[in-house]
């Protein structure tokens, strides 16, 4: 009733595109990074504009798309190195 917003840390999808997208993105962001042979780093703002209007034609907020960006930055992704992540890959 008062007018106020929901809380900073929480961002509302307003429908399942949102996720798959924004969960690609991530993964491209990821490797983009942290992989030595990507010479050119995707900068903060070429990851805002990759993600504009994916929320049902809306941005996602700001500083949420900062949050992520940085937390990859910092503690990349990582698989299992020894192939035991569920890969499906039937080798040895």
């Amino acid at each position: 009733e008062s007018g106020a917003s929901p809380p900073s840390s929480r961002v509302v999808f307003h429908n399942s595109d949102t996720v798959f997208i924004l969960s690609y993105s991530i993964i491209m962001l990821n490797t983009d990074l942290h992989n030595p042979q990507v010479k050119k780093k995707m900068s903060l703002e070429e990851f805002q504009r990759n993600n504009r209007g994916i929320n049902g034609g809306e941005d996602l907020p700001l500083e949420f798309l900062l949050s992520v960006y940085e937390e990859i930055k910092e503690d990349p992704i990582r698989l299992d190195e020894e192939g035991t992540g569920g890969t499906g890959d039937d080798e040895g």
